[in-house]
């Protein structure tokens, strides 16, 4: 009977002991992991500010002549070359204003028989002074323009040479897209009307359809 007492008891001992000892040893539990930053938002461009840019284009003019009997014209057809700026403001959501200047030497010429002799004329310079107004889509200005423009001419109609200057109007669209945070690309359309003036007695009016590109940057 002690025997069998005393083997129970050894079992009983060394059961306790493997419990105890199993609840010493520590569960593994699986690591916090934290959800990454999340990544910033990009900020949209602010178009408010002066600029200033270089540009260069092609242009196809016209000098349209008349005596109140007959009408003629002289093609003219060469490149620009100059420079631009100005100044925007950006108003609530998308809207954008502004004002821009340019100044360009310009190299269309072109000669013609007419009714009224031999001519010839070239475009010496042009001037713009227009105001701006466009959408902001980001990065991207989708604007039109319109204002006063000038040009400087040369003209030979009926062997009588003119050389003068005459002021009208100017009408364009273009897009202006951001490359960097202070440099822009853009590239517009533009028709300008210079006015009427006359050349050896003859009624002269001077248009031009001009495409230009160039590249800016902010102040």
């Amino acid at each position: 009977m002690k025997p069998l007492i005393a083997t129970f008891a050894i079992a009983l001992a060394l059961g306790s002991t493997a419990a105890q000892g199993g609840s010493l040893t520590p569960v593994p539990s699986e690591p916090d992991l934290a959800p990454p930053p999340a990544a910033p938002m990009p900020t949209a461009r602010d178009w408010t500010g002066a600029y200033g840019g270089l540009q260069l284009g092609a242009a196809r003019a016209r000098l349209g002549l008349s005596d109140g009997t007959d009408d003629d014209r002289v093609n003219m057809n060469g490149w620009l070359g100059g420079i631009y700026g100005g100044y925007n403001w950006q108003g609530a959501g998308n809207s954008v204003f502004g004002i821009d200047a340019d100044l360009v030497s310009n190299r269309a010429s072109g000669e013609a028989d007419t009714a009224f002799g031999d001519a010839e004329a070239r475009m010496r310079s042009s001037a713009a002074l227009r105001a701006r107004a466009g959408m902001a889509m980001g990065d991207t200005l989708l604007y039109g323009a319109a204002g006063l423009a000038h040009a400087r001419y040369t003209a030979d109609v009926g062997g009588t040479e003119d050389s003068g200057s005459s002021t009208g109007w100017t009408l364009g669209v273009g897009l202006e897209q951001a490359i960097a945070s202070n440099t822009t690309l853009r590239a517009e359309l533009r028709h300008s009307d210079y006015g009427s003036f006359e050349i050896n007695g003859t009624d002269a009016r001077l248009r031009s359809n001009e495409l230009r590109v160039g590249v800016g940057f902010d102040f």
